[in-house]
Parts: C-alpha cells; sequence; structure tokens
C-alpha cells in the first residue's frame, strides 16, 4: 500500500482506497465518498471522523475494510444532520472512547460485520435525537466498557422508514451492556444476538 504521513482530507465525490496513514482522515461536509481499504495508524484523535454532514439518498458516505490502530479516540465519528452511511468490514479496538460513533439528527444507513472491540465507551453507538432507518448486523463488539450497541433515537425503522430495523447476529459478549435501546417508536428487530443484556433504557 502507497504510505501518507500525516491526517488526510477527504473530499466529496472522492475515494480514498488503499492508502496506509500515519494519521486520521477528517472530512468537513462530505457527500458521495468511499473510504475503504485504508490501514490508519496514530491518527491522535479520531481514526475517521467526518463533521458537519448533510446527505440525502444516494449523496451517502461507504466506509468498508478499514483497519485503525489501537488506541484512536473514536474509531470512526461521523457529526451532522441527516447522515446517509454504510459502514461495513472495518476494525477498530482498544478506542478510549467508541468504535463507531454516529451523532447528529438523523442516520440512515448499515453497520454491518465490523469489529470494534475492548473499547472504553461502547462498540457502535448511535447517538440521535430524531431518526434511525436501518440495520446493525453481524458486527464484533465485545468486551467494551460500556455498551456493545446503543441505538439512542426517538424513531426507530428499517431504512425505508416502514418497516423494523434490525439488530440481529451481533455478538456484544463481555461489554457490560450488551445491547441498550431507546426509542419512543421502537420499530425493531432484535434476533440471535450474542449479549449478556439486552434492553430498553
Amino acid at each position: 500500500a502507497s504510505s501518507i504521513i500525516g491526517s488526510v482530507t477527504v473530499a466529496s465525490n472522492s475515494e480514498l482506497d488503499g492508502f496506509a496513514i500515519d494519521g486520521g482522515v477528517v472530512g468537513t461536509a462530505v457527500s458521495n465518498a468511499v473510504i475503504e481499504r485504508n490501514m490508519i495508524e496514530n491518527p491522535g484523535g479520531d481514526g475517521i471522523f467526518l463533521s458537519s454532514l448533510s446527505n440525502v439518498a444516494g449523496s451517502g458516505i461507504q466506509i468498508s475494510d478499514n483497519t485503525i490502530g489501537d488506541g484512536a479516540a473514536n474509531g470512526i465519528s461521523l457529526t451532522g444532520g441527516d447522515i446517509v452511511a454504510s459502514f461495513s468490514g472495518n476494525t477498530a479496538n482498544q478506542t478510549t472512547m467508541n468504535g463507531l460513533l454516529v451523532e447528529g439528527a438523523a442516520f440512515t444507513g448499515t453497520v454491518a460485520t465490523n469489529t470494534f472491540e475492548t473499547g472504553i465507551g461502547s462498540g457502535i453507538r448511535l447517538d440521535l435525537t430524531s431518526e434511525f432507518h436501518g440495520a446493525v448486523e453481524s458486527n464484533m463488539v465485545r468486551n467494551n466498557g460500556d455498551f456493545g450497541i446503543a441505538i439512542i433515537a426517538p424513531v426507530v425503522t428499517d431504512s425505508a422508514g416502514t418497516g423494523n430495523a434490525s439488530v440481529s447476529g451481533n455478538d456484544a459478549s463481555g461489554s457490560s451492556i450488551g445491547i441498550g435501546l431507546s426509542s419512543e417508536v421502537p420499530l425493531i428487530n432484535v434476533s440471535n444476538n450474542f449479549a449478556n443484556e439486552t434492553g430498553l433504557f
């Protein structure tokens, strides 16, 4: 892989693929971007941090198959208003905060086949003031200090906004609380997870 020393700034309509990066990956108000197959070491903060996002369907973010070295703050962090993104095959362990944090108004997308383990915070934390539409499936989120998976949103549905969201096939064993859900309208199917405790909070 080609090497980059220092942080990389991602722009809209771009692809960052297959680099060894000694630093973090950052971006502001990014849409239609792909970040995949990168090795990210020594980010000095979050491994991947995209802020001020405001995506619409078809202009989202794809983050897949990245490996983030131990000791990042959040392995991957996306913040903004309406966030459209997919996360698959990423690894970020021993984070000082969360493996994956999505924080904003609404998030539409999938979180699947990632490994976020042994972090001080949660493996996956979706912290939303409005809505989550999507699925969290087949992730390894073991031995985290807080939740394996935390979904905080007033409304939770599938990506179409009509059926049940899916939280299935995840391994959250060893985390303080396996799976936590906070929703006034929880259209959600929780099944086939390995977790010491699952519940609403």
